[in-house]
């Protein structure tokens, strides 16, 4: 289940005076409450928009993918490779191009937390799982199942919230027709399953 971390005030007011203690004790009370639903609000908001990536995933729609990237869009790779928008955009029309089916799409969030007064920007680690049939080089195409945990920045504009970061990429693991493959080499159908020297959990995908 995801984790929220909520950032509204914990802490308890003590006050002398009977009566402005419960009246103040209420306020602070719905104070916290309200901050909460927003919190919540916000996150509802945020896997909306990952259903609507899911989606898009599905049908193939470029446009739809892009939808919610915003255009200052940047990312880390796991070599420390960085990526903007266009670059992002380039990258997922050659990609589609070789999908033929999505069998499952998810995004699932590990942990949420809202920053900046405005409450405009979202912060989290989300794990990103993907399996498709897919051509590789080879042009054969094959079922392909891919996982990563990431953090991903979402920021607050008037159209919606848009995707703006990527990084912190970690945990990646690439099956292919069900045996692990190392991603940064030449796809060899006759190699041995891979099994890298560090390989640690992060729960997403599949091991």
């Amino acid at each position: 289940m995801p984790l929220i971390s909520a950032l509204w005030p914990t802490r308890r007011l003590i006050l002398a005076a009977g009566g402005a203690m419960f009246a103040l004790s209420v306020g602070c009370v719905g104070a916290n409450r309200g901050a909460s639903d927003d919190v919540e609000a916000i996150r509802v908001t945020i896997v909306a928009q990952y259903d609507q990536l899911a989606v898009a995933l599905r049908r193939l729609d470029l446009d739809g993918i892009m939808a919610v990237q915003d255009s200052a869009f940047s990312s880390v790779g796991t070599r420390g490779e960085t990526g903007d928008y266009s670059a992002a955009l380039e990258y997922t029309r050659r990609l589609v191009t070789t999908f033929d089916t999505i069998y499952h799409v998810q995004n699932r969030i590990r942990t949420f937390e809202v920053r900046g007064r405005a409450r405009d920007t979202v912060v989290v680690d989300v794990c990103q799982e993907l399996s498709r049939q897919q051509r590789l080089a080879d042009g054969v195409p094959r079922r392909i199942d891919t996982s990563a945990l990431q953090t991903e920045t979402w920021i607050r504009r008037p159209a919606g919230w848009r995707r703006l970061r990527v990084e912190n990429v970690r945990g990646t693991r690439w099956f292919v027709a069900g045996k692990r493959i190392d991603a940064t080499q030449p796809y060899d159908p006759q190699a041995p399953p891979y099994v890298p020297a560090n390989d640690d959990p992060t729960d997403c995908g599949l091991r």
